[in-house]
């Protein structure tokens, strides 16, 4: 009976991150960008990106800096910002030439 549970909760949880994937990927195709997105599905949908680089932010929320993993789209007209693999921020490449910050999330507690 234990074993019967404990598969039904793996299925269930299986379950549970292929629909969430599946809706990152719907709204990225359709253009509409949410912090937390997986960078994994921006490469899924959106390809290699034109150019990645690093770079350290202090966000004002953690003590010292966090490193950032920056991809670049040049079709999609944006580049941006990751932490841990999640999607903390972005900003046009316009915005980029001009020297503009990118838009991050700051959580709420």
């Amino acid at each position: 009976m234990r074993k019967i549970k404990l598969v039904v909760l793996i299925i269930s949880c299986l379950f549970f991150v292929a629909c969430a994937v599946s809706k990152e990927r719907s709204f990225i195709r359709k253009g509409i960008i949410k912090n937390g997105f997986h960078q994994e599905t921006f490469k899924d949908v959106w390809g290699t990106p034109d150019r990645t680089y690093s770079m350290l932010n202090d966000v004002g929320y953690s003590k010292g800096q966090i490193p950032i993993e920056v991809l670049v789209y040049k079709n999609q007209n944006i580049e941006l910002a990751f932490s841990e693999g999640r999607l903390i921020g972005w900003r046009t490449i316009e915005e980029a030439r001009q020297g503009r910050y990118f838009r991050f999330w700051t959580p709420t507690h």
